[in-house]
């Protein structure tokens, strides 16, 4: 079976598995080890991109769009 690696966040917070369940308890495990890291360095915690872009818009430019 392959590995699975993921980055998440701006700050690095990477993890592997071999297996669902392997992935799934590093993910928790590398998340623990960040979260305590923060609070060492009295820093918080990024959060993830949502992957949206919200931009307010004039009704008459809505209506253009749609």
């Amino acid at each position: 079976m392959g590995k699975i690696f993921c980055k998440i966040t701006k700050d690095v917070i990477t993890f592997q598995g071999k297996s669902v369940e392997e992935f799934e308890t590093a993910f928790h495990d590398s998340i623990d080890v960040y979260l305590d890291f923060c609070k060492d360095l009295n820093k918080k915690p990024d959060k993830p991109f949502l992957g949206k872009f919200i931009v307010r818009v004039s009704p008459s430019i809505n209506h253009k769009i749609y």
